[in-house]
């Protein structure tokens, strides 16, 4: 956390505040000052809270594993209440965190020798499903029409926010 100080006079002949204007300015010239300033506990709880939240945001960038969950979910941080249940929210939630029943989860885990498409051979992903594998081509049209009907387009990231 770093702190800059700026000495401006603002406390010139008011009783008390002469001293602290005098240690303002002696903070702009000498880089060692030391003062003493107290906090209460939810004013070090709330500077913590936002410096490791801009850590973990940094490191959320920077990463290169979870880049899925990434495109989904930018900024790090509390999820919004959305009032579903606990079980809805681990249906919708597992898609996002790629946690599927898919060749390409499960043999990742180590419970399949390959993750590829029984159908066409290319990596069995969400993505691959809903949006490319030709075994589900009748299901993703009569889809595509019902979100058109609804003038939404049919974007997987989009969909998983």
């Amino acid at each position: 956390l770093k702190i800059h100080f700026l000495w401006i006079p603002a406390h010139y002949g008011i009783r008390g505040n002469e001293g602290v204007d005098k240690m303002a300015k002696e903070a702009t010239i000498n880089t060692l000052v030391q003062l003493d300033i107290h906090f209460c506990q939810r004013e070090i709880k709330s500077i913590i809270r936002q410096e490791m939240k801009k850590k973990w945001q940094k490191q959320w960038e920077e990463e290169r594993r979870g880049r899925w969950l990434y495109d989904i979910q930018r900024r790090v941080g509390e999820m919004r209440n959305t009032g579903r249940s606990r079980r809805e929210e681990v249906i919708i939630a597992r898609p996002r965190f790629g946690h599927t029943g898919l060749n390409k989860t499960l043999f990742m885990i180590g419970k399949l020798n390959t993750g590829k498409c029984d159908y066409c051979g290319e990596d069995e992903t969400i993505d691959h499903v809903i949006l490319h594998c030709q075994k589900y081509q009748a299901e993703r049209r009569t889809m595509v029409h019902a979100l058109s009907q609804m003038k939404v387009k049919l974007d997987l990231v989009d969909f998983l926010r």
